[in-house]
């Protein structure tokens, strides 16, 4: 919306109206659709036309089907042969919102053309996934053997109840990065059947128990299935600790971690530990995720202060770091971040994306006690992993 608001000089005072009333016109009746419509059909400025198409779209997110505004078909007709790319693309994300079948079929058929640029068909199956066609699991489904596509087909997989998933997403596991592991372990945390067939691979030694983070694991508690729980317990143990446990733990590692044994780190080692596992999170020296608190100010060089954090994040903790469980209508439930919220909207960031989900296909909200911040992050490392990670967590600069 900032860039709609940052108009051009050659824009009429006539449009600036009726893009200062955007807001107003998609929040209180879709009818206030059809003169934003008339006037995308009357416009010829390609710049003009891309942010009054972007502020539809971000005043329509979420929402996956609003009927068609009178004058649409004449206007998208036009917009789509414009020469601006953005056009295009905002245009037809529009049009499959507003149920256009002829650009929903030419938008599946573009996801699946490997002679279509990659940048072209992430980007019509991010609108896909977003509209969530009924039929369209089969499809994400066969994109798992995509290179190009298949992080985004993991995350869009957990939208859908498919008893197919699970298998496949477990059959080729072993085969795929770190990092799309972690999509396909988000997903497989999503629905109870998927966890089930997840908890019986893991005790199959068919995923490492190890690549679970402990924020997948109380994905699974969140699920509310005391059989499943049951399972899980076997195979992680107790997700959370005693205090007494914890104050334990903290003082077991004051005595491994004195200045004797931190001169012994490598530095460059836990820089390395840091990328692969608080990185994901936590930004530090300009690198990483905008989804915990950025280290690069904080007291990173004071022992105690570290080991608190990490051990029991949930000690002290703000609002806005705290995880929500989201019980969705279809099932689904997940785990993360309320970003922002609006009378009928809210944005949940979850450990690997950000997600705009609608107020009437939320079934349940609860606000945990607990920190976004997993517990057992050092559980998982070794005694030199942990202390050259806490080594490289006290440095100044940046590495270089």
């Amino acid at each position: 919306m900032r860039r709609i608001l940052a108009f051009r000089s050659k824009v009429s005072a006539v449009l600036c109206l009726v893009l200062l009333a955007l807001p107003q016109a998609l929040r209180a009746d879709d009818s206030g659709l059809e003169p934003l419509v008339q006037v995308l059909g009357e416009l010829d400025d390609a710049a003009v036309q891309a942010d009054l198409l972007l502020g539809m779209r971000e005043g329509l997110k979420g929402r996956k089907t609003v009927a068609m505004p009178k004058g649409w078909s004449a206007a998208f007709a036009k917009l789509a042969k414009s020469d601006s790319a953005a056009v295009r693309e905002h245009a037809e994300a529009l049009a499959i919102i507003f149920d256009d079948p002829q650009v929903l079929a030419a938008m599946r058929a573009r996801v699946l053309s490997t002679k279509t640029p990659a940048a072209e068909r992430l980007s019509a199956l991010a609108i896909l996934i977003d509209k969530r066609p009924a039929d369209f699991a089969p499809t994400l489904q066969t994109l798992l053997t995509d290179d190009a596509l298949r992080r985004v087909a993991l995350r869009g997989l957990a939208a859908y109840a498919d008893p197919q998933t699970a298998k496949l997403i477990l059959a080729k596991y072993d085969q795929w990065t770190a990092d799309e592991k972690q999509d396909a372990l988000a997903t497989l945390t999503s629905r109870r059947d998927y966890a089930l067939a997840l908890v019986t691979a893991v005790e199959e030694k068919r995923v490492p128990r190890t690549d679970l983070l402990p924020v997948l694991v109380r994905q699974l508690h969140a699920l509310q299935d005391q059989a499943l729980s049951a399972r899980v317990n076997e195979v992680w143990g107790d997700v959370r600790e005693t205090p007494q446990d914890k104050l334990a733990k903290i003082e077991k590692y004051k005595q491994q971690l004195d200045a004797q044994q931190l001169a012994l780190a490598s530095v460059p080692n836990g820089r390395k530990v840091f990328s692969r596992t608080c990185q994901q999170c936590h930004i530090l020296y300009g690198e990483g995720a905008q989804i915990g608190p950025d280290l690069t100010g904080s007291n990173r060089a004071n022992l105690e202060y570290v080991l608190t954090n990490v051990i029991d994040p949930s000690a002290l903790i703000a609002r806005e770091y705290k995880m929500n469980v989201v019980v969705m209508t279809d099932g689904r439930v997940l785990t993360g971040m309320i970003v922002e919220r609006t009378d009928d909207r809210l944005t949940l960031q979850t450990v690997n994306e950000r997600l705009t989900l609608v107020e009437a296909d939320i079934d349940e909200l609860v606000e945990s006690t607990v920190s976004m911040m997993p517990e057992g992050q050092f559980d998982a490392l070794s005694a030199e992993e942990v202390r050259d990670l806490v080594a490289y967590l006290a440095t100044k600069k940046p590495l270089e």
